[in-house]
């Protein structure tokens, strides 16, 4: 009787391990590069889109724009950010980004690109930092926090490039999140980040590297699966024990 309940433990336990490698396999990790989007595509606040199961959406007084850098005319249009010659987001007028995932599930971050979008080619003098992305999220436990990365700084023309973050910079949000909202805050006299600023705060994003977490009922039947393991292991040790006094 105690091996075949060994062997059925043991199959829940491979059953257990199959379904969360299923899980995981459908919830692979992906890049959300918004090139499947139309070119010229306006977003104003309250509106958004979704694309790889996740919808981003606008608020504040802005809007967002999918285009190539050949959107940014002349001046006095924005200038452009260079080092990428595909479909981007850019945010404009202080606005901000949210992204979530369509189905409620937690992911984490595993890289993106962003760049500053100077209101005027040339407002930012050569060698300047104008300001933060910022990124407020909230964490797998329900806790709110926030992280931030410098843009620029400008060249020598007023330009900037986009960056690019790794995992290592991304600090909690590679961790696992529920939801990230990006804005810009920019630099005033005294140093200090504002946000809103005069809708100076405006920036591009792309290439952003996602990894869904495995389904809540998963990880639960995986822990409930251990946790009879476990408890059968510590039986045998029992029985074992008394068999030997």
């Amino acid at each position: 009787m105690k091996h075949l309940l060994c062997a059925a433990l043991r199959r829940a336990r491979q059953g257990a391990v199959a379904v969360i490698l299923a899980a995981s396999a459908a919830a692979h990790a992906g890049v959300i590069t918004f090139d499947d989007l139309l070119p010229g595509s306006v977003w104003s606040s309250g509106e958004g889109f979704s694309l790889e199961g996740f919808d981003f959406t606008l608020a504040g007084n802005g809007f967002g724009l999918v285009d190539t850098v050949a959107a940014f005319g002349p001046p006095p249009a924005p200038q452009a950010p260079s080092g990428n010659d595909s479909l981007f987001l850019s945010a404009f007028n202080d606005p901000i980004v949210t992204m979530r995932s369509s189905q409620g599930h937690g992911f984490a971050l595993s890289g993106l690109d962003f760049a500053f979008i100077p209101a005027l080619p040339g407002a930012v003098p050569g060698g300047t930092v104008p300001g933060l992305l910022v990124a407020v999220y909230t964490t797998l436990a329900g806790l709110e926090s926030a992280t931030a990365w410098a843009f620029g700084p400008a060249d020598e023309s007023g330009a900037f490039a986009f960056q690019h973050l790794g995992a290592d910079r991304l600090g909690a949000l590679s961790a696992g999140v529920t939801e990230v909202n990006f804005y810009a805050c920019m630099l005033n006299e005294l140093r200090d980040c504002e946000a809103p600023r005069f809708n100076l705060g405006q920036f591009a994003l792309d290439n952003i590297e996602f990894v869904p977490e495995p389904p809540v009922w998963a990880l639960a039947l995986l822990a409930l699966t251990l946790s009879l393991s476990a408890a059968a292991t510590a039986g045998r040790r029992m029985a074992a024990q008394k068999e030997v006094l």
